[in-house]
Order: structure tokens, then C-alpha cells, then sequence
């Protein structure tokens, strides 16, 4: 592996396990770039790593960090208001993945999902498909 590669790796453990991290003097940082936008991650180096970065990489892994944030908020409001229309509707649901697996995050903004997973009860299916499709939510398949 590269220096690149493991301390890319390094730096996600570190920043999971709530440790600090120390990076190579001589890292490539276009290379950490390219690996943090690659896995989405870009906000977790930012946070775990920024006093070590040149400034205009800090720069760009500081506005890659604010838009996940925003991601995040957005994803928070999504979810709020599913959950109030489902509860509303009596339709019984859990969530599965994402948004728990983000509360084990140091920063749970920061862990980046593009959905939103719920089981309903398949008797609850179709209720649940046409109040999101009342919500404004397409499907392209069901």
C-alpha cells in the first residue's frame, strides 16, 4: 500500500475510534483529495486533519465538509417529516441503516448517506407508497 492509501485508512480509524492522528510531512494531498471525494469522506479527513493541511487543501476539504453538512440537515428534515406523516397515518415503520449507523459517528453529520432506509408492514405498503407519492416522491419501480 502506499503512504497515501494508509494513512488515508489511518485516518478514518482514527477519527472512528476517537484517537488522534499524525500524517507524513510529504503527503500527497491531491491524492488524499481524490480519495476523500472518491468515498465521501472528505468532511471526516477535514475534521480529523486540518491543522496538518496546506490552506488551499484545507479550502477544499472545508467546503466539501459544509456540504455534507447541509446534505445532512436536509436528510434530517426528509426524515422528520416522513416520520411525522407515517405516525399521522398510522402506518407502523422502523429505520434500518443510515441514519442509526450515523449516531455511532464522532460527528454524525458527517457520515454521508444518499437514502433514507424504513421497513413498513407489507399489508402498510400501499398506504405507505401513496402518502409518499402525496408527498411529491416518485418511484421508478415498486
Amino acid at each position: 500500500m502506499t503512504k497515501e492509501q494508509t494513512t488515508f485508512i489511518r485516518i478514518l480509524s482514527d477519527h472512528l475510534n476517537k484517537r488522534k492522528t499524525t500524517i507524513p510531512y510529504d503527503l500527497d494531498w491531491d491524492v488524499m483529495l481524490a480519495y476523500a471525494r472518491t468515498h465521501q469522506v472528505a468532511g471526516i479527513v477535514y475534521a480529523q486533519v486540518k491543522a496538518f493541511m496546506p490552506s488551499d487543501y484545507a479550502d477544499c476539504f472545508h467546503k466539501d465538509m459544509i456540504m455534507t453538512c447541509c446534505y445532512h440537515s436536509n436528510r434530517e428534515t426528509v426524515l422528520s417529516d416522513i416520520n411525522r406523516k407515517l405516525n399521522e397515518n398510522n402506518i407502523p415503520f422502523f429505520l434500518i441503516k443510515g441514519p442509526l449507523v450515523a449516531e455511532c459517528y464522532p460527528i454524525p453529520a458527517l457520515r454521508v448517506m444518499s437514502d433514507i432506509d424504513l421497513v413498513v408492514h407489507h399489508e402498510d405498503r400501499e398506504a405507505c407508497h401513496q402518502l409518499f407519492v402525496n408527498m411529491g416522491y416518485y418511484f421508478d419501480n415498486i
